[in-house]
């Protein structure tokens, strides 16, 4: 059985969207995990925020369903983790932040349990596991300024994440479309583009193009 590591927004995003199905769909042969922190961030703060708590509420039924599962980090590989990851770009000599815990003690968590697979929406961290050189181009863009490099750290945090394989909660949407997770409804394709719409809106990183470019070829 393959293992997934979840991150919040992904998540959330899915919640959002109604489509925290896919998990259910997919849970003979895909664990799907997420650390502590994530736990906190998805479920444990927002469960006494009124207009979150219908999130939290969800993925709290799929932790006692035991669709998603709660593992723990190793707090000093996560803080490593987050020291390498935050000190990579500079601009004018300061370190950029980059990461937040949540997304450091999921890194951490894949690459202590060997987890290949990660699923996170949010485009800072997936850019700059798969492609940190885009990312220092998009830094560059952004503050007009040349970004500064820190090759050792950069090297380290490349070698650590080399094995992980990232998904959005898009491409987990498809999947379950070609699996017949929308064919109960009247039109299937519909249903699909307005579910990677609405996961666009919530913060997936989704491009127009690439919505349009797979819905052409259905």
């Amino acid at each position: 059985m393959e293992t997934v590591i979840c991150d919040a927004s992904s998540l959330i995003a899915l919640s959002d969207t109604c489509d925290l199905g896919v998990l259910r769909l997919f849970r003979k042969k895909v664990n799907f995990v997420i650390p502590k922190m994530v736990e906190y961030e998805c479920i444990t703060r927002p469960m006494s925020i009124k207009q979150y708590s219908i999130h939290a509420y969800k993925l709290q039924h799929l932790v006692e369903k035991k669709i998603i599962t709660v593992i723990d980090e190793d707090d000093n590989f996560l803080k490593r983790i987050m020291d390498l990851g935050n000190h990579i770009f500079y601009r004018k000599g300061k370190p950029i932040h980059l990461i937040d815990k949540g997304e450091c003690g999921m890194i951490a968590s894949a690459v202590d349990r060997d987890i290949r697979y990660m699923l996170i929406d949010e485009r800072t961290t997936r850019t700059l596991i798969e492609a940190p050189e885009v990312l220092k181009k998009h830094l560059e863009d952004e503050f007009h300024v040349n970004i500064m490099v820190n090759i050792e750290n950069l090297e380290e945090f490349k070698r650590l994440t080399k094995n992980i394989k990232i998904l959005r909660s898009s491409e987990l949407v498809i999947m379950a479309y070609k699996k017949g997770y929308f064919d109960s409804y009247e039109n299937p394709k519909q249903f699909l583009s307005a579910s990677l719409y609405k996961l666009k809106y919530t913060g997936c990183a989704l491009s127009f193009d690439e919505i349009e470019k797979f819905i052409s070829t259905l």
